[in-house]
């Protein structure tokens, strides 16, 4: 039967809800299963395959595979309505039309269909009240089919000439007994028989099924605490990552994206975290008419800390360097004020320029950070390296940096970039400086723009579906010269 599934939110009651309507639809096929069967089993009856009066098997046989496909229909038009309640009598429904076929072929083993079926999804209560019912039913059942279920018991009196068929439920001993007994003796005898039996039946299956009842229900209760675990990681989880992104783009919307391009100067970068906040950050700013700052540092760590330890940093760098001091006094100052308020020992590497854009001067400190790549003359892009390189910013107190210069000419280009650029990694090879130092060559005629892009796929490229480890930071300015143009918004 065709079916339209029924679509549920994601909380955890929605959850348990669409659990309990797969229950009752497995309940339901299993229904569909019995009636296809016991239909089969009819029909060979009727046509005589098996050694049965057709009369019974139309009537008994028959009248099953009505019932069962009465009740697959019955849960399937529940099931859509959402009334997932029924399950217990669903249950109760299915042990009790069972029991003929457990007293003919002895499957107590039946019984624990509905209970199983339940339990499979994390229905704690509702494994309970359906065992509680198949129990009942079960010891109804056996209660039937000892008084109803052996010949001639239905007789309320036995005639004089009465048969008594002797079947192979009954030993020796007690054939023998039936066939010295008669009347009401006869009756009462077959009667206390079948009070015996029951409770032997009781006293051996009940065992079994109660023993499948614990398991169950055990089974049930651990699978719905994970359940419930689960459910409410997955929730604080989802919090966690609402957050997180808002973080990312408050972030983001800190960095500067109004990238200058004047008769001077011209200016792009890139930000791409690791995780949906980054310690990596870069900057520039006008210092005055004539001077621009530009920055691109990486915080140790990852994450939220790393972030806001990075807008710390931003803040102090830019403040200190609005005040006309040079980079080396900027970067001496800073490191004293993170190292005062570091308490969790994290520190930054940094590097840090100021371009005179009227005289072409780049006046320069690094922090611990990778060295730049620079491109003089329209040459060829090479490390400008620093024996003046000092420790990361929050390292260590009290430390004098120092600064260095070099003087641009009109076309030279500086590109900065952080570690996620040369560490970027694919089965334990890194892009490295020299995959870095081509690429740069390679396009170095390219827009700006186009140069960061084309680089980010690049490394995309070489990690071939790794995930990303690091944060990747890129800028890259490129000098004009001296024009009447000096002047961006910052």
């Amino acid at each position: 039967m065709a079916h339209k599934k029924i679509k549920f939110s994601e909380s955890t009651q929605a959850l348990f809800e669409e659990n309990e309507w797969k229950a009752n639809n497995l309940i339901a096929g299993s229904f569909g299963i019995l009636a296809f069967i016991y239909l089969i089993i009819a029909i060979c009856s009727i046509t005589g395959i098996f050694d049965v009066p057709a009369t019974w098997g139309i009537f008994f046989f028959g009248l099953q595979t009505a019932l069962f496909i009465a009740m697959m229909f019955a849960i399937r038009c529940l099931n859509k309505k959402k009334f997932t309640k029924y399950v217990g009598l669903v249950a109760l429904l299915l042990a009790i039309s069972l029991y003929t076929v457990i007293y003919s072929y002895g499957v107590e083993l039946l019984f624990a269909i509905p209970i199983v079926l339940s339990c499979r999804y994390y229905l704690k209560k509702v494994t309970l009240n359906v065992s509680i019912v198949t129990t009942i039913a079960y010891i109804v059942s056996k209660f039937l089919s000892s008084i109803y279920g052996l010949p001639d018991i239905n007789m309320v009196s036995f005639v004089p000439g009465t048969i008594i068929t002797i079947t192979s439920t009954m030993d020796a001993a007690i054939a023998d007994a039936i066939s010295q007994l008669q009347g009401e003796a006869l009756h009462q005898f077959l009667v206390d028989y079948n009070i015996n039996n029951f409770f032997y039946c009781i006293d051996s299956n009940l065992v079994f099924l109660l023993a499948i009842i614990y398991v169950c229900y055990n089974t049930t209760k651990r699978m719905q605490t994970m359940v419930l675990i689960q459910a409410d990681i997955s929730s604080k989880k989802a919090a966690v990552e609402s957050e997180l992104k808002m973080g990312n783009s408050i972030q983001i919307s800190m960095l500067p994206h109004n990238f200058p391009s004047s008769e001077s100067v011209e200016i792009f970068a890139t930000m791409d975290p690791a995780k949906e906040v980054g310690g990596d950050f870069y900057d520039f700013f006008f210092i005055d008419k004539t001077h621009v700052g530009i920055v691109v540092a990486d915080v140790s760590g990852k994450g939220v800390p790393a972030a806001l330890f990075m807008v710390i940093t931003k803040t102090l760098i830019k403040d200190q360097a609005k005040l006309g001091l040079s980079p080396e006094k900027v970067f001496t100052k800073v490191n004293h004020s993170l190292s005062k308020s570091d308490d969790e020992g994290m520190f930054v590497t940094a590097w840090f320029g100021v371009l005179d854009m009227e005289t072409g001067v780049l006046s320069y400190s690094n922090a611990g950070h990778n060295p730049p790549l620079i491109c003089i003359g329209g040459k060829y892009f090479q490390f400008l390296r620093s024996p003046k390189r000092k420790l990361p910013l929050a390292a260590m107190d009290k430390v004098e940096y120092y600064q260095e210069s070099i003087t641009l000419s009109a076309g030279d280009s500086i590109f900065l970039y952080t570690d996620g650029v040369t560490e970027a990694c694919h089965q334990k090879d890194f892009y490295g400086e020299t995959r870095l130092t081509e690429y740069l060559n390679k396009n170095r005629d390219t827009d700006l723009e186009g140069v960061l892009h084309g680089l980010k796929a690049e490394l995309d490229a070489f990690a071939d579906g790794e995930p990303q480890y690091d944060d990747i930071t890129m800028l890259m300015m490129k000098y004009k010269g001296r024009g009447k143009g000096l002047g961006f918004r910052d």
